[in-house]
């Protein structure tokens, strides 16, 4: 008896449950050119740049140890708190903060039992688009700050789809 209740309240549900279209996890890339974006929503969009754009160096890998490598395996490390971002320029109602910031290190290939690796940055914003936003292009710039005071404007680039939401 309560099956079939149960079954039609998990349909209903599910219906009702938002799409998500990115993530902390698998958040945009907006290297490959501006995210797609609808007024009144929240995208998580990642930049990816030299470690040694803010100062890090091999010594801040030492900790990210990779166990029996092999090529494509990765180690992480959260580093968001060694950065400060500053919201440079946003369009209006728009916000952006820094999510995550984290050192990746990657096995480019094994060769006589000996690994090479690659080393990066990814910086994970989080980007709110307001209810207003004018269809078209966008862009947010946010100046990220290491420990060692070098400095990088961050430019995230979006294409706001459709009408303005009615308010």
């Amino acid at each position: 008896m309560f099956r079939p209740i149960l079954l039609a309240l998990i349909v209903v549900l599910a219906s009702c449950a938002p799409t998500i279209q990115s993530s902390q996890v698998t958040p945009y890339n907006v290297k490959e050119g501006p995210v797609a974006a609808s007024a009144a929503e929240t995208r998580y969009v990642s930049y990816q740049t030299s470690q040694k754009t803010f100062g890090f160096g091999d010594d801040d890998f030492s900790m990210t140890k990779i166990q029996n490598p092999r090529e494509g395996k990765r180690s992480y490390r959260d580093v968001t708190k060694r950065l400060v971002a500053v919201n440079k320029s946003l369009p209006e109602g728009w916000t952006a903060s820094l999510e995550s910031a984290h050192l990746i290190k990657e096995v480019k290939r094994v060769r006589r039992g000996k690994p090479s690796y690659s080393r990066w940055l990814t910086l994970t914003f989080k980007v709110g688009v307001p209810a207003d936003a004018a269809p078209g292009e966008h862009r947010a710039k946010v100046l990220v700050t290491g420990e060692d005071g070098k400095e990088k404007t961050v430019t995230l680039k979006f294409a706001v789809e459709g009408l303005r939401a009615e308010r």
